[in-house]
């Protein structure tokens, strides 16, 4: 499993022109598998995407397999899921039922991962994390380090903001497991997120080391993109505006270049990113462009994608309306299902609404938007941006650059 999965969509295409388009009887699965490593790589992006998992679907049906019993195909179910955005749809319904089904050790390990990844888009953050550990411990239990570098992926994920000291325990796991196995990608991966951690967490000569050693290493464009998020972090924290509004401009083009999932799932965060930027260079209305573009392209994706939005939206709003700003952090917190607690210029932002409102009301601000549905405070936020920064950003193919 150490390959990269460019690589294997190259080989399933070949494969498929070699075969032709008349599917080998008995051999549906194969041909299936082949159809679903093409559709991975998205490039052409939503609307091709589900075209072609619809393929492996009735290919699969006419030989007798469901995607939900199968450990590959209920990715199909998982890329559904990802791309309509509906925490109560069919295709996650059908990962729940996968679960109900009896299987061996490795296969619920994995169930439980894809289940866990849908939780933490959805904003279920506490089942998430149970679904992880279970993943991680099934994983071990079959020795798989791949699967146990992956449930480590997740638990980080969903740790990140609330326990940053764990997620760093967690990376070091992953690194030691992925480096000791020959899984470059994976290492690469925890190298980067820990550098993430380091930042968030102020030890900045600590995550420069991390990303010194990470120069010039090669690696999946997605991973690129993280470590290229992480430096702009860094540079910021040390105060090199300059260096990371070059490079924020620079790795654009990347960054939307990477088609399929990204606009939806990347591409906000990004955006929260040049907003914080765009308000240190003292640039308001670039910020406020920046980070009502981040909350219009979230809404094309599952709740998590909204996060980062609404967390600099607070930011940006807390001098004119505190009382609005404690409402919008809330509502993150719905999002995530989770509040911020870890991330310390969240932790910052909180004192900040606390010494404006006092501790008692900004709480209980922060709590009613916690405790908001998530498309009730959708539909609010909406109401209350348009005006502001109205959406200008492509509505149709998810593949497209806003």
């Amino acid at each position: 499993m150490a390959g990269s999965w460019r690589q294997i969509h190259a080989w399933a295409g070949q494969t498929l022109d070699l075969v032709g388009e008349q599917v080998p009887s008995g051999r549906e699965s194969a041909y299936a598998a082949c159809l679903f490593h093409r559709a991975g790589g998205m490039e052409s992006g939503r609307e091709a995407l589900l075209e072609r998992l619809d393929r492996v679907e009735e290919v699969l049906e006419a030989g007798g397999v469901q995607s939900e019993s199968h450990p590959v195909f209920i990715s199909c179910l998982i890329y559904r899921a990802m791309i309509d955005g509906d925490p109560s749809g069919d295709a996650r319904r059908r990962v729940e039922d996968a679960l109900e089904q009896p299987k061996d050790t490795w296969s619920r390990a994995l169930i439980h991962l894809m289940a866990s990844l849908l939780d933490s888009l959805f904003g279920q953050a506490s089942r998430s994390r149970e679904r992880a550990e279970v993943a991680l411990e099934g994983m071990r239990a079959c020795g798989d380090v791949w699967g146990q570098c992956n449930a480590l992926v997740q638990l980080v994920d969903v740790n990140v903001a609330t326990d940053l000291e764990r997620c760093l325990r967690l990376l070091g796991e992953g690194i030691d497991l992925a480096e000791g196995a020959g899984l470059h990608e994976l290492g690469v991966l925890f190298r980067t997120l820990r550098a993430q951690s380091q930042v968030e967490l102020g030890r900045s000569a600590q995550a420069e080391a991390e990303l010194d050693r990470l120069e010039g290493v090669t690696m999946e464009d997605e991973t690129r993109v993280a470590l290229r998020m992480t430096r702009i972090m860094w540079l910021q924290a040390t105060g090199d505006l300059m260096g990371a509004r070059r490079l924020l401009d620079e790795s654009g083009v990347l960054v939307w270049g990477l088609g399929g999932f990204a606009p939806v799932y990347l591409g906000p965060s990004w955006l929260a990113m040049a907003a914080e930027i765009a308000w240190a260079e003292g640039d308001h209305e670039r910020a406020w462009r920046e980070a009502g573009r981040s909350w219009w392209v979230s809404l094309r994706g599952a709740a998590l994608s909204g996060v980062g939005a609404l967390e600099v939206l607070a930011g940006l709003e807390v001098e004119n309306d505190p009382v609005h700003a404690a409402v919008l952090l809330g509502y993150s917190a719905s999002l995530r299902g989770a509040a911020n607690t870890a991330l310390p210029r969240v932790r910052r932002l909180r004192e900040r609404l606390r010494d404006a409102l006092g501790e008692a009301e900004a709480d209980h601000l922060m709590a009613r938007g916690a405790g908001t549905p998530q498309t009730r405070l959708r539909e609010s936020v909406g109401r209350w941006l348009a005006p502001i920064v109205p959406e200008d950003v492509e509505a149709g193919d998810r593949s497209q650059d806003p």
